[in-house]
């Protein structure tokens, strides 16, 4: 009885786990066009200057420098201030790590290395890849308007005019432009 409360707790967190990792924010198509590029040359840059460890079992040590042999998966993406960006990613051998780059000075880091860094103890970063809900995403009701078919040019230049205006995100415009388009 007494495993059985442990395979209780087990299988349920071990079933949730996987959801974790399900997706590859480099070939998903959830970042924008920007992002998207600055994720890629970031995964280039782990697998040319990041390193790992890798851990002997039998006495938990860590030992030896492990190079990444390829790109990693990017399981979370991040943007800050000053133009730097973070990623948390799993590569070969599921070690997770975090990884920053700064595109305006091109500086570039792997893991705990960023705490060297005097930005570190200021840089919020903002996570991209999950979408927060706002008041703005309440579906309205749809009212019939005589001039209900736009064209496809009209509908972009009012998103952009939104945008120009702050009156919605930039995440906004960009799922906005893709629904646009997605339905010429």
């Amino acid at each position: 009885m007494k495993n059985y409360k442990y395979f209780k707790i087990f299988i349920p967190v071990f079933l949730l786990s996987g959801c974790l990792a399900t997706t590859n924010l480099l070939t998903d198509g959830t970042l924008d066009y920007n992002d998207q590029n600055i994720a890629n040359m970031m995964a280039e840059r782990a697998v040319k200057y990041c390193v790992t460890f890798s851990e002997n079992s039998s006495d938990g040590n860590r030992s030896g420098d492990m190079p990444i042999s390829k790109l990693p998966e990017f399981k979370a993406f991040y943007t800050a201030n000053d133009n730097w960006y973070k990623a948390d990613v799993l590569t070969t051998g599921n070690v997770w790590f975090s990884i920053y780059f700064n595109s305006k000075t091109n500086r570039f880091t792997c893991g705990k290395s960023w705490e060297k860094y005097s930005e570190s103890r200021t840089v919020q970063f903002i996570r991209k890849d999950v979408k927060e809900k706002s008041i703005n995403d309440i579906a309205l009701r749809s009212i019939p308007k005589p001039q209900q078919n736009k064209s496809t040019e009209n509908k972009l230049i009012e998103a952009k005019s939104l945008f120009d205006k702050n009156l919605i995100t930039s995440q906004q415009y960009d799922e906005q432009v893709k629904r646009i388009l997605a339905n010429q």
